[in-house]
């Protein structure tokens, strides 16, 4: 039925089918890249907001090839032999070969909060002292986005210890919904405000400086997720979760 629809439509505006398709797969496409680029949404969570309406973002299939497919005896796939999508892209319904199915996590009640559950689950992630301090002073209003991207820098991380990465964390990170990724600190922050970034880990003291940005405005509106790679144990070490640390642009 939804294919005899698609053929008329693509009549009426006088195109073939495939070509509307085509067309309405781009256009699909181009608006989820904007609200991962303009608004930090990553593709798991559109996936997971579009299943909660009934929207359906699998891939589109030409008419033709819906025609002639046989009906699925089993929609649970989980055969090696299935192409798996990119890395990033959750498909409803369908188990990924390289992927076990994510766990269900409490919903936080404030920073803090997430941040324990985090230092709970996530397996290659180290909270430093300072990491629970800073959540704890937080009044940043979105302590399921806090959870959201550590249990992101979680998995980026297990990508990048194991080897599988395949490409730098920087490059990678947005593909992991981590839109605002940064690889460092500024030069001022570095020099001028040294002390900020200091933290003790383990019998020596670190610098930290990758980190995530989440929003701009007034200082509860405002997050900072700051951490240190440790390649030799093949961690990631996490030092502050809350307000933005001193740089060239903020000095208070």
């Amino acid at each position: 039925m939804e294919g005899d629809t698609l053929v008329a439509s693509a009549r009426t505006l006088g195109m073939p089918a495939d070509e509307l398709l085509a067309s309405i797969d781009r256009r699909r496409r181009g608006a989820l890249q904007r609200l991962d680029r303009e608004f930090g949404v990553s593709s798991a969570v559109i996936d997971t907001l579009a299943c909660d309406a009934g929207v359906d973002r699998s891939p589109v299939v030409p008419v033709e090839r819906r025609r002639a497919a046989p009906p699925d005896p089993s929609p649970d796939v989980s055969s090696p032999d299935d192409t798996a999508p990119a890395d990033g892209d959750a498909v409803v319904g369908t188990i990924r070969p390289d992927r076990p199915p994510q766990p269900s996590f409490p919903t936080p009640t404030d920073v803090a909060d997430a941040v324990r559950i985090a230092a709970d689950r996530c397996t290659h992630l180290v909270f430093l002292p300072d990491a629970h301090t800073s959540a704890a002073a937080s009044e940043y209003p979105d302590p399921d986005r806090v959870l959201a991207d550590l249990l992101a820098l979680n998995r980026l991380a297990e990508a990048w210890a194991s080897g599988t990465l395949g490409t730098a964390m920087r490059i990678a990170a947005p593909e992991y919904g981590l839109s605002g990724y940064r690889p460092g600190i500024s030069q001022t922050a570095a020099t001028t405000y040294t002390a900020d970034y200091i933290r003790r880990y383990g019998d020596r003291e670190i610098m930290l400086g990758p980190h995530l940005a989440r929003r701009v405005g007034p200082a509860n509106q405002i997050m900072r997720t700051y951490w240190y790679v440790d390649g030799a144990e093949r961690v990631v070490a996490v030092g502050h979760v809350g307000a933005h640390l001193r740089d060239a642009g903020s000095s208070t």
